[in-house]
């Protein structure tokens, strides 16, 4: 990162539910970024694929990690999400802005014996990144993310993009789409 001068807008740490780290490795790594004012999300992934013993002793390195980092006590904001804020006497000070999450994340449903699971704390991990994040860094955000993408849901996107503003086009011209299809058929 230093040899190509890269500054990233934020830091996403996975690691899996049954996985294993060694914490002051992990935390060494993210207080650098905590140090720049960059903000970190530690995201503990496939949490319905770990037993509850698994998930419980990854839930407490996680936080012993994002305690060595930011140095305060985790604030519960969900069901096994929690954030991070820098103490600062001085509201003014840019310190007091260096945040962080704690959050375990399946990003699509999971299907087993027991039936489907539900998506599971993504929104509040977005949310997070939104308020964490000026306009500029999340419109890249944003571009980084749609340029991932599949190739095919990239075309989609184009093709639904190209067709709305057809659509929008026709509409400033007075020519409702909808009634003139209703004619056709």
């Amino acid at each position: 990162m230093k040899e190509r001068n890269i500054q990233p807008i934020f830091i996403i740490y996975c690691a899996a539910a049954g996985g294993r780290v060694d914490s002051d490795i992990v935390a060494a790594i993210l207080k650098q970024f905590q140090v720049k004012k960059i903000p970190i999300c530690y995201v503990i992934t496939n949490i319905y694929a770990a037993t509850s013993d698994q998930l419980e002793k990854q839930k407490e390195g996680g936080l012993i990690i994002m305690h060595n980092i930011f140095g305060t006590v985790a604030q519960a904001t969900g069901n096994f999400c929690y954030e991070y804020r820098s103490s600062s006497d001085n509201p003014d000070d840019p310190a007091s802005n260096k945040q962080g999450i704690l959050i375990g994340v399946n990003s699509c449903p999971f299907s087993n014996i027991m039936g489907t699971m539900p998506i599971y704390n993504i929104h509040e991990l977005m949310n997070f990144l939104a308020g964490s994040l000026n306009d500029e860094d999340f419109s890249k955000f944003v571009a980084l993310t749609m340029r991932n993408r599949d190739f095919w849901d990239r075309f989609s996107d184009g093709y639904r993009t190209r067709l709305q503003r057809a659509l929008d086009t026709l509409s400033r011209w007075k020519i409702q789409t909808a009634l003139f299809f209703k004619r056709l058929f």
